[in-house]
């Protein structure tokens, strides 16, 4: 009703309206989501976006604001029953992933190469013989068959145990260690109430040897991990500088008039004298993200949120469905650590529509 009356100084009055009519929207929309935390997340990335004149962050609060939507929407349409069409169809999309990469593997890649850009706009091209799927890169692949394995488990079945088994195949050609992590904490707790105490233990204890035995002896030797955690250590160093509210929405990867530098990932000096450096556009971990752009508030809610889904999860019965979203949700939590899927729609497409569903999961029946 008043929007005609809001301002913002130094602002063109249209386009000032513009945008308290778009972000009051999105701060309306936020309270349907029902969900506290969600809520406060919204209205703080909002807040940021204002607070930091409104220079970077737009594909942030777009992001954010559709990805509501869906979560919305799921909320809405979806019932407790409704819950395996949506598991089933993410099963169809792990074997036709698995099609596509004996394609690729075949050097048999249909679509060719795929065409990417980094966040300087330069555009290269992948490998198409690289086993990556419809997921653009190894680790991603990997992160996302590792995220199926809750799923197979749940069926408790011979055929769900071996298509569990099988997920080893495409975590080996991945080369992800979070992912092999992820994998390998997922299947102590699925397996937990399925084995007696003694088969547990000797399970545990072969499933730790195994990935273990990966990360350090396939992994390692050409992984990114000390390199990421020196590029953490300076993203949390200089998030210390504004630990309140962040250095702002998408701030990362992108020079602001109060933060012009960006994070390079190596240098080197061509054979013709010029220099060149490979860019950082997204810190490989969820919670450096927050904690940079978002500030202490934002992990808080994080830690509020991730709260509210274990004791949602506790009071909860422990039907096949809801134990599968259980396993699919610490995956990710796990895999945020070196990796980035929510940011990424080939992934958040399927991500979103899982926490809208283990909240329809764990809601107590009416009476």
């Amino acid at each position: 009703m008043f929007v005609c009356l809001g301002h913002i100084l130094g602002m063109d009055e249209r386009q000032a309206q513009q945008y308290i009519f778009t972000l009051g929207t999105v701060c309306v929309f936020a309270l349907l989501l029902r969900n506290i935390w969600l809520t406060l997340f919204m209205w703080l990335s909002v807040l940021l976006f204002a607070y930091y004149k409104f220079e970077c962050g737009q594909i942030y609060i777009s992001n954010l604001f559709f990805g509501s939507v869906i979560y919305y929407l799921v909320k809405v349409a979806f019932k407790k029953e409704h819950i395996p069409f949506f598991i089933n169809a993410f099963l169809w999309l792990i074997f036709i992933n698995l099609g596509y990469m004996v394609c690729q593997l075949a050097k048999f890649d249909f679509i060719y190469k795929m065409s990417m850009s980094n966040c300087l706009g330069e555009q290269f091209y992948l490998d198409a013989s690289e086993p990556v799927g419809f997921f653009g890169f190894r680790a991603m692949m990997a992160v996302v068959m590792a995220m199926a394995i809750p799923i197979f488990l749940s069926k408790r079945t011979k055929i769900g145990d071996l298509c569990a088994l099988g997920m080893v195949i495409p975590l080996w050609l991945g080369k992800c260690s979070i992912a092999w992590a992820a994998a390998v904490i997922v299947s102590i707790f699925m397996l937990k109430n399925r084995l007696s105490r003694k088969a547990f233990i000797a399970a545990t204890l072969g499933l730790v040897l195994l990935g273990t035995a990966y990360i350090v002896k396939v992994d390692a030797p050409m992984g990114m991990l000390p390199t990421r955690i020196h590029q953490w250590k300076m993203a949390l160093t200089d998030a210390r500088v504004h630990w309140v509210s962040g250095w702002g929405l998408d701030s990362f990867r992108t020079p602001t008039s109060w933060k012009p530098s960006v994070y390079a990932m190596n240098a080197t000096i061509n054979p013709d004298g010029s220099k060149y450096a490979a860019v950082w556009d997204n810190p490989h971990n969820l919670y450096v993200s927050l904690v940079y752009e978002w500030g202490i508030l934002g992990i808080l809610l994080l830690i509020g949120y991730m709260r509210q889904l274990v004791m949602s999860y506790g009071a909860a019965r422990k039907d096949p469905e809801t134990v599968a979203l259980a396993g699919f949700l610490i995956v990710f939590f796990i895999v945020s650590l070196a990796q980035f899927p929510i940011f990424l729609a080939r992934t958040a497409a399927f991500i979103i529509p899982a926490f809208a569903l283990f909240e329809v999961a764990c809601k107590r029946e009416e009476e």
